[in-house]
């Protein structure tokens, strides 16, 4: 006598109509294309690189100024170090998934500023301390454990849109370069993102505006 599985018996009892939704569904999950191989932008395990180092990643896409930003929030953990950060999501033009990576700031080593910046009192008082700006970029969607498990709850001091022009992750990762160069010290007091502070959107989209070719 012939048996038939439990499988077999859920799905001969289930209704046509249900039969076809999960059917559909699962035609939809299948249909979405995977993340492409991007280290710098879809990596497989959490990736966390000083942000000369990621730049230099993101320049060498031949894709990058085709990848677009989203958003980006300005984030404050209400956690006891109040740490501040930048949350990012970019969409490659490849994939349905967004990367999504967090920007922070926290102090370094104070040697190799004293080696940059010189006393300009002449006394012994010790130089600001170095900042290391770093990307931190989530693996499969999954921003909490670049956040929450990180920082603990945080709550969004503002967000940045871009309703019409958008700037690439070229232009972006140029921007945060430039800030960690010419900014190289950070308040021992406290850590950030890379000394941002809260104001407008309007005010924060010019830093990312794109620029447009002369004679257009």
């Amino acid at each position: 006598m012939h048996t038939r599985s439990w499988v077999q018996t859920v799905v001969a009892v289930m209704p046509s109509d249900l039969r076809r939704f999960l059917h559909l569904l699962a035609r939809f999950f299948m249909s979405i294309p995977p993340a492409p191989h991007i280290p710098a932008l879809f990596p497989t395990v959490i990736q966390r690189s000083h942000i000369v180092d990621w730049s230099a990643s993101i320049r060498a896409l031949p894709d990058a100024p085709l990848c677009l930003v989203e958003s980006i929030e300005f984030m404050k953990s209400t956690q006891t170090m109040q740490h501040e950060y930048l949350l990012i999501r970019v969409r490659h033009p490849g994939s349905a998934r967004l990367a999504m990576f967090m920007v922070d700031r926290c102090p370094a080593s104070k040697l190799p500023i004293g080696r940059l910046i010189p006393s300009q009192s002449g006394g012994s008082s010790s130089p600001p301390p170095v900042a290391s700006d770093n990307v931190t970029i989530s693996a499969g969607n999954d921003e909490r454990k670049i956040t929450v498990e990180k920082h603990g709850t945080s709550e969004i001091l503002s967000t940045l849109t871009f309703p019409s022009l958008r700037p690439s992750v070229l232009d972006l990762s140029t921007l945060l370069e430039v800030v960690n160069r010419f900014t190289p010290s950070t308040n021992t007091s406290a850590t950030g993102s890379l000394g941002l502070h809260s104001t407008s959107s309007s005010s924060n989209s010019k830093l990312l505006r794109p620029t447009t070719p002369r004679g257009s």
